[in-house]
């Protein structure tokens, strides 16, 4: 093999390629792109994995301890026992940010900039709250869950709940699912 010159020529053009006698050159391009393909989409997989793990992990994480917190100081100067469904009114509040993750992880799958998926999560989040004006919808919305304080004060019940946890979730799983859709025809 030559070694290359900073005089060499590049050739310009269409270029054939070397043909040998043990397989076609194009059998042999399909079998390197194929592998290719499949590891890419391997990688691309890992990635939006780790942003979701990462993204819900760390919402998790840093949720319970704002609740440790809150908990801890009104136990000490308050009494916690006069509030109704305290722990499923905090896991509605977490199931709302699992819910705005995905969206996050969604809208970087589509999006070329962190503000496009700021404002699309952001927009998301709008339309759901204006859609709860509507009361049939109200109680399927995700956002309903944000709203512990009726449970808290014992003026709601946890059944109220089912439906708009139902459709969190469903939404989670859409969100995700749609994301790796979309992020294996995204480019590296």
């Amino acid at each position: 093999m030559a070694v290359p010159s900073m005089l060499m020529v590049e050739p310009r053009g269409r270029t054939k390629d070397a043909m040998s006698s043990s397989a076609p050159s194009s059998a042999a391009h399909s079998l390197d792109t194929g592998r290719v393909a499949a590891e890419e989409v391997e990688v691309k997989a890992k990635i939006m994995a780790a942003k979701a793990v990462f993204l819900i992990a760390a919402w998790t994480v840093l949720y319970a301890l704002c609740f440790g917190i809150t908990y801890g100081y009104n136990a000490y100067f308050w009494d916690n026992g006069i509030a109704g469904n305290l722990f499923f009114a905090a896991a509605g509040t977490w199931l709302f940010g699992v819910w705005a993750a995905a969206l996050q992880v969604f809208f970087s799958s589509v999006s070329k900039s962190s503000s496009q998926v700021l404002l699309g999560t952001g927009g998301v989040a709008l339309g759901a709250y204006l859609l709860g004006i509507i009361p049939k919808l109200a109680d399927l919305l995700p956002v309903k869950l944000m709203n512990g304080t009726a449970l808290l004060q014992k003026a709601a019940d946890p059944g109220d709940y089912y439906g708009c946890i139902v459709a969190a979730g469903a939404m989670v799983l859409l969100c995700m699912a749609a994301a790796v859709a979309c992020f294996d025809r995204k480019q590296l």
